[in-house]
């Protein structure tokens, strides 16, 4: 509650393996988050960095995610962890690596037979395997019977054209449809929550013809009892107005909902040149009512009379876009687009066709549709008489388990007592609300004070950030000044000598890197060693000096090859005794050190913080082994080594040695602050050979004029600042890339929404309130 307005997940597992919901389907608490408005959340209990959930926990959620990802006609692919979209370690460190418990869960969920049921939590249950095995027969039977009526319902549907296309020759027509009539139609347009100006008039593209194309349906995805009204507020956030003209309610009346010549989108080609059609419900599972389906196909008739659409053009609006609208029935399953266009054939044939004289072409195809018609009732009466002995052998089963079942009369005397403790819980509950209504009107009255002491402390927070700054700078200098003072004090130094240099913050972990079963590396004293190497990893700067040392040791090394390895953040890693002879400069190692800076400088160089932290490291190692600037070198310096290493900038390009010869002098003249970046706030957009990230670009308009940071589409330029604010999804610049900028020392913000327009509206959300960051306070 401290960061969302509820919890975020829809479903939660317990300890013991007990599925609780805790979040309706259709609700989640924020939309600037892809992995949360587009995914459905489940919380497993448990902290799963060095252990996996219990068995109990791993089979209810296999159950659980089976029936989902079935439900919402998802991929296997579509079940992730919180770490593969974000930066975080939820579900655990054990999920992708370790053990892997993600690969057992997926074991599991294939083994869930196909079609599962949704999984409940565990109640009373009778001893008997015999009522288990017969209900589980019934199911299997109504499940025949439901298809059985989904073939006998399309069956009835084309005998009816047929029939009726039989009357018509009958009567002596050619066969051609009439006019069909317009249905009862209640306009509500101004009824409905809307902004006029987000309507736009059709406009037909200069090559496409008619203005109106298409018939596009959609569905609600909600309960069809679910008003007009409550769509068009949702519509309203992000359309302006309810995408619809038209809206089929759930008892088939039928509510125009905007006009004809005027549509939210002209951008895409579904809405600007189609007629949306909503039909009340949810139709994953299910299919439109009869008398939804006859109000859609009486709709459809007369619109496609009008506008001229053939019945081709009668779509859902998955067959445009990736979506799940008009439900998983629309094509698969049930098919109720070939239920709603045999049922628009009919309305069109009912109408009377003019007469027309009956030709011998006319005579053969009355005897076809004749056959056909008498095809479809044969199979219409081994349909019903199927379904007729289906459903016997089901009451059967069910009157065998009424009188199988010895445990039901125990049960019926459990529910009893349940009941009983709920009508006492709802007493309870009842003097729970006046409470919390009390409580709640406190919490109003806390709230305000508690935003005003926020806005007091925001406003202290800056202030004491640039003292802290200050302080820090200010001690950094006393530091100094004290150390030269006692120096000067002591007879240790005269004025213009250099000051003796502190060593760094060097972290110790030479006894705890894998070494080689019987390898040992030679010794030497320290009077020996005269020269420094620099060394790149010729890696990603990611990669450890664990994994290093296990590489080495695989070339069976006695063990990693560096004196000390410095990563992308400053940290400095001791991964040698300075007197053990390592293998890191061929035939030249029994008198020098090697420093691996973690990276690929080929094209790139080093890190602020890495510069800062190996020049003090350099100075300190001089200083103490008395080594002068002359004998620090890169790796390729060194004679009879034919390398690249430190990199290709090392020398030449960007030069970094130089960069790192100058830090080493600072630091022997005392000047040791840290390095800052160079760049204090920078924007990276996206961009390919062919394409860039113009819409992005265009959207930070009014944020660019507010706070006017560097913007560009370099992730080697971001490195050099402090915070990197990045504009897009993953698709643009990638997840790798994110954590290779927080890596170096970067504070990274993204902001993505769920399209164009959300994005615009965050950027132009900051420039309004003054905020730079969402997430960073400065």
């Amino acid at each position: 509650m401290a960061r969302w307005p509820g919890i975020v997940s829809q479903y939660f597992v317990t300890e013991n393996g007990q599925i609780q919901q805790t979040n309706p389907m259709d609700e989640v608490v924020t939309r600037d988050q892809n992995w949360i408005y587009n995914g459905v959340n489940v919380y497993v209990a448990g902290n799963f960095d060095e252990t996996i959930p219990s068995a109990a926990q791993l089979d209810a959620l296999a159950q659980l995610c089976a029936w989902l990802l079935y439900t919402y006609n998802l991929p296997e692919d579509a079940l992730r962890g919180v770490s593969e979209f974000i930066v975080t370690r939820s579900p655990g460190l054990q999920w992708l690596s370790g053990q892997r418990w993600k690969d057992k869960l997926l074991e599991r969920v294939r083994a869930v037979p196909a079609g599962p049921t949704q999984p409940s939590t565990p109640g009373p249950q009778t001893d008997s395997q015999t009522v288990a095995a017969l209900r589980s027969q019934i199911e299997a039977l109504q499940s025949q019977i439901l298809d059985l009526q989904a073939q006998l319902t399309d069956a009835e549907g084309r005998n009816a054209v047929l029939q009726a296309q039989l009357d018509a020759y009958l009567k002596g027509s050619g066969g051609a449809p009439g006019k069909a009539p317009q249905p009862p139609i209640t306009d509500i347009t101004l009824q409905l929550p809307r902004n006029p100006a987000s309507l736009k008039a059709r406009t037909a593209p200069a090559d496409a013809g008619a203005t109106i194309k298409y018939l596009v349906f959609n569905h609600t995805a909600v309960d069809s009892s679910v008003g007009v009204e409550r769509v068009a507020t949702a519509h309203q956030s992000r359309w302006g107005a309810i995408l619809y003209q038209y809206f089929i309610t759930g008892d088939g009346a039928i509510l125009q909902t905007n006009a004809l010549d005027q549509v939210v989108d002209l951008n895409q080609p579904w809405i600007a040149q189609g007629i949306n059609i909503a039909v009340a419900g949810n139709f994953t599972a299910q299919v439109p009512s009869d008398a939804q389906l006859q109000a859609a196909a009486q709709l459809s008739a007369w619109l496609m009379q009008e506008h001229a659409i053939p019945s081709e053009n009668v779509k859902g609006v998955s067959e445009f876009i990736n979506s799940q609208s008009p439900g998983a029935q629309w094509m698969t399953g049930r098919k109720w687009k070939e239920t709603l266009l045999t049922r628009i054939a009919a309305v069109q044939s009912s109408a009377p066709p003019p007469p027309t004289p009956t030709t011998p072409t006319d005579s053969i195809a009355l005897t076809a549709l004749r056959a056909h018609v008498s095809q479809l009732e044969a199979a219409l009466r081994r349909a019903e008489a199927s379904i007729t002995a289906l459903t016997q052998e089901r009451d059967a089963l069910r009157q065998q388990i009424g009188s199988g079942t010895g445990n039901v009369t125990e049960l019926n005397r459990q529910i009893q007592a349940l009941n009983e403790q709920m009508r006492a819980s709802t007493a309870e509950k009842a003097t729970l609300t006046q409470q919390i209504q009390a409580l709640n009107t406190d919490k109003t009255t806390l709230t305000k004070q508690a935003q005003t002491f926020n806005a007091d402390k925001t406003a202290l927070n800056g202030q004491l950030t640039a003292a802290n700054q200050e302080l820090a700078t200010l001690k950094q200098k006393v530091q100094g000044l004290e150390t030269t003072i006692k120096q000067y004090q002591t007879g240790g130094v005269t004025p213009g000598t250099p000051t003796t240099v502190p060593a760094p913050d060097i972290t110790d972990i030479v006894d705890k890197l894998p070494v080689h079963a019987t390898l040992k590396y030679d010794r030497r004293t320290l009077d020996k060693i005269t020269h420094i190497a620099l060394h790149h990893s010729a890696a990603p700067a990611n990669v450890t000096p664990e994994r290093v040392a296990a590489y080495h040791v695989s070339k069976d090394w006695p063990g990693i090859g560096y004196h000390f390895y410095v990563e992308p953040d400053g940290t400095i890693y001791q991964t040698n005794r300075l007197e053990t002879v390592s293998y890191q400069v061929y035939q030249q190692n029994h008198y020098s050190i090697g420093i691996c800076v973690s990276g690929d400088f080929t094209g790139v160089t080093p890190t602020p913080l890495q510069i800062e932290r190996t020049g003090h490291l350099v100075a300190w190692l001089m200083q103490k082994l008395n080594i002068p600037i002359a004998n620090v070198c890169g790796h390729k310096e060194f004679p009879q080594n034919a390398t690249t290493c430190p990199g290709g900038d090392w020398l030449a390009g960007k030069k970094w040695k130089e960069t790192l010869v100058t830090r080493i002098k600072g630091v022997q003249a005392g000047q040791m602050q840290m390095m800052t970046k160079s760049i204090g706030h920078y924007m990276l957009f996206w961009q390919r050979q062919d394409a860039w990230a113009k819409e992005d670009w265009e959207a930070a308009a009014n944020y660019f004029a507010r706070f006017r940071p560097t913007a560009g589409f370099s992730p080697d330029d971001a490195r050099n600042a402090e915070y990197v604010t990045i504009v897009g999804g993953v698709a643009g610049v990638s997840y790798e890339t994110e954590q290779a900028l927080t890596g170096v020392g970067c504070k990274v913000e993204r902001l993505a929404g769920v399209n164009f327009a959300d994005t615009k509206r965050m950027l132009d959300d900051l420039a309004q309130t003054g905020r730079r960051f969402k997430t960073f306070s400065v």
